[in-house]
């Protein structure tokens, strides 16, 4: 019960301070799940999809495939006040990760979630995960490169 607290009062208060980073793809029926269970809970502005058709998010997630070992899509990064907390591959249900959001945030690290729960704490690939999240192009950047 007390666990269940926990998590409710990390989705009423943080939940506006979550932001999901999907690399992914529309012709996934995972990705386009993960994305339309996310949109369902959370404000539009608080989802961020970067198709791996896009040859520059193809590159990016090869780099975090390398530095997670997960070798799938989706690829979800969960931001928590601007911070990056999880990185889970395949799609899941938002529930089952806010416990790891959480530990995260207790123990100043980030949880990487593919085969089993990972903490990692180096700083280095920690901030190398983060920027290859923030620097991916969604649809439209990409359609508006193009005209």
């Amino acid at each position: 019960m007390i666990a269940a607290m926990a998590l409710w009062a990390l989705l009423s208060v943080g939940g506006q301070n979550l932001h999901f980073y999907i690399y992914g793809s529309h012709s996934c029926s995972h990705c386009v799940m993960l994305e339309a269970e996310l949109r369902s809970k959370f404000a539009d502005s608080a989802i961020t999809f970067y198709p791996i058709e896009d040859s520059a998010n193809l590159s990016n997630f090869l780099k975090l495939k390398d530095i997670t070992g997960i070798p799938v899509i989706p690829m979800t990064a969960v931001f928590l006040r601007d911070t990056l907390r999880v990185v889970r591959g395949a799609s899941f249900a938002f529930e089952d990760v806010l416990p790891f959001v959480k530990l995260a945030e207790d123990s100043d690290c980030v949880v990487i979630l593919w085969s089993q729960a990972e903490l990692l704490r180096d700083t280095t690939e920690i901030k190398a995960l983060q920027t290859l999240f923030l620097s991916g192009r969604t649809e439209q950047q990409r359609d508006a490169h193009r005209r």
